[in-house]
C-alpha cells in the first residue's frame, strides 16, 4: 500500500540488524530512531528484503501443503505396518494408492477390524495428494 502511494518501502533483514536487536538501552523510539537513520543514509546496512509476489507464496503454499499431505500419508503407512509387523504379519509392498486395498487382503479378521480406520485414513490421503501446478 505504502508503495502505491509513492512511498519508498524498506524491509529490514531482523536477523541482521543486531545494532538493534542486541542494544542495551532498547525502546520503541529509540529502535525506530536507528532504522530511520540506516534507511536515510545506508540503506544496504538494513540487509533489505523482497517480499514474494502473491503469486509465488500461492505455489509455496501449495507446495507446503502436498508436503504435509506426503508426510503425513507416509506416517499412515509406517504405522500400520509396524502395527502388523507386531502381530507377526507382514504387508505387501506396492504403491500407496494401492495400499489400502492390498492390505485388507493380507490381514487377518482381528487386525482387519483393528486397522480399518487407519486403512480408510491412507486411502483418503492418497487420493488427496498432490503435486502442486
Amino acid at each position: 500500500m505504502l508503495k502505491e502511494l509513492g512511498h519508498q518501502v524498506i524491509v529490514a533483514n531482523a536477523r541482521k540488524l543486531r545494532a538493534i536487536s542486541e542494544n542495551e538501552s532498547k525502546s520503541d523510539a529509540m529502535d525506530a530512531e536507528m532504522l530511520a537513520d540506516l534507511a536515510y543514509s545506508r540503506p544496504r546496512l538494513l540487509h533489505p528484503l523482497q517480499h514474494r509476489s502473491a503469486e509465488r507464496q500461492q505455489d509455496l503454499n501449495l507446495l507446503r501443503v502436498s508436503d504435509s499431505l506426503v508426510r503425513a500419508r507416509t506416517m499412515l503407512v509406517n504405522t500400520a505396518r509396524g502395527l502388523v509387523k507386531s502381530d507377526g504379519g507382514r504387508l505387501p509392498t506396492c504403491s500407496t494408492e494401492a495400499f489400502s486395498e492390498q492390505a485388507k487382503l493380507a490381514l487377518s479378521t482381528e487386525m482387519k477390524k483393528a486397522i480399518t480406520p487407519l486403512l480408510q485414513q491412507i486411502a483418503t490421503a492418497a487420493a488427496t495428494t498432490f503435486v502442486a501446478a
